[in-house]
């Protein structure tokens, strides 16, 4: 995956979100920024509702926003600060004139390196915004979309499920193992993922596993030999041999967790 990912998860608590929207208010941020905070802080449902439904409201704070954004001197901030801007910067680039844009401020910036990973609970809003990674559903995972995206949007569906609850710390994932051999688990649901690169000696699958290339290649010995490369997928059963003879080769496996 990339060695960078950047996203938004989840909401902020409320001491976190004053002293966000105080340190942009001293960098010039627009007062009406302050404005939606507080009302999202009395009835965060409605809030959303008046921004997806495109109120003129919300689409003057964004261009109030973006504005600022553009002409905002950032060798002037704290490294904090730096880091918030630059990740609402990547958003309005990429989304100019979404009123969603509102909401990052609100949440919860999740930046990780190569290796690292974040679990998303039901319900909870998040959105990925720079960078590759892997992600894994369960079966029965509905995905829908309240904004930042050209895809369709469904405000009642997503009011209906969306946790808008505020949580201390987004839920970070630490593998377990070496620089050869990761494992990501413990993390609520009943699978586990597996990242196996050059070095690994062969890998005897348990579980029936969705395995994924990254990069390189790998060879899976079953009733026939087989050689996967970077970017196919393929589906592996207990017993099934996974070899990784090259360099800079990674692999993951996705798979139910061992009872």
């Amino acid at each position: 995956m990339s060695a960078e990912f950047q996203g938004l998860a989840g909401f902020v608590s409320e001491e976190v979100l004053n002293r966000r929207v105080e340190r942009w208010a001293n960098a010039g941020a627009p007062d009406s920024l302050a404005q939606f905070v507080e009302q999202f802080a009395k009835n965060a449902r409605e809030s959303f509702r008046h921004i997806a439904n495109g109120n003129s409201d919300p689409e003057d704070a964004v261009g109030e926003l973006s504005q600022w954004l553009s002409s905002l001197d950032v060798g002037s901030l704290d490294v904090l600060t730096f880091q918030e801007v630059h990740l609402l910067r990547l958003i309005s680039e990429a989304h100019p004139g979404d009123t969603a844009i509102l909401f990052a401020p609100l949440m919860h910036h999740v930046s990780l390196k190569r290796g690292e990973a974040l679990f998303v609970p039901a319900g909870v809003v998040h959105a990925y915004v720079q960078g590759l990674g892997l992600e894994v559903m369960l079966p029965s995972d509905n995905v829908i979309r309240a904004g930042l995206t050209t895809k369709h949007i469904d405000v009642d569906s997503f009011l209906d499920v969306a946790d808008f609850s505020r949580s201390p710390t987004p839920h970070l994932v630490n593998p377990t193992g070496d620089a050869q051999h990761l494992t990501y688990r413990d993390f609520g649901p009943e699978f586990r993922v597996l990242a196996l690169s050059q070095g690994t000696p062969d890998f005897t699958v348990h579980n029936p596993s969705v395995c994924f290339v990254e990069q390189g290649e790998v060879a899976v010995s079953s009733q026939s030999a087989q050689t996967f490369r970077q970017g196919e997928t393929f589906f592996s059963r207990p017993n099934d041999v996974i070899s990784i003879p090259g360099d800079d080769t990674t692999v993951w496996l996705v798979s139910p967790e061992t009872p």
